[in-house]
């Protein structure tokens, strides 16, 4: 996931702890996965910049792999100046993290 979507290793981290265990608050998750308030803070920042998660009323939400993988992937392409086309691996990567999603 970092690699594929070149992120940081806290946002992959951050992420799929938010998929797996649902809508949870900054400090909450920075328990939860034994990251500083501020890197957590950082992560959240830059995940809901990506389209990956939202927050409401003080808590985060993971969106769902699908839309978040694929929002992910189109940042990256737009920011390195790539034209966005279809990727397996990205398709592939987001088909595995729904396995991740607690309902």
């Amino acid at each position: 996931m970092v690699e594929l979507l070149q992120i940081d290793r806290d946002d992959a981290i951050v992420y799929i702890a938010l998929l797996k265990h649902g809508r949870m608050s900054n400090r909450d998750l920075s328990e939860l996965v034994e990251i500083d308030d501020h890197r957590i803070n950082t992560s959240l920042s830059r995940l809901v910049g990506y389209g990956a998660c939202i927050e409401i009323d003080g808590k985060y939400e993971a969106l769902h792999p699908k839309f978040a993988i694929t929002n992910m992937y189109r940042m990256r392409s737009l920011s390195s100046g790539n034209s966005i086309r279809r990727n397996d691996s990205v398709d592939t990567l987001a088909s595995m993290l729904m396995s991740f999603k607690g309902d």
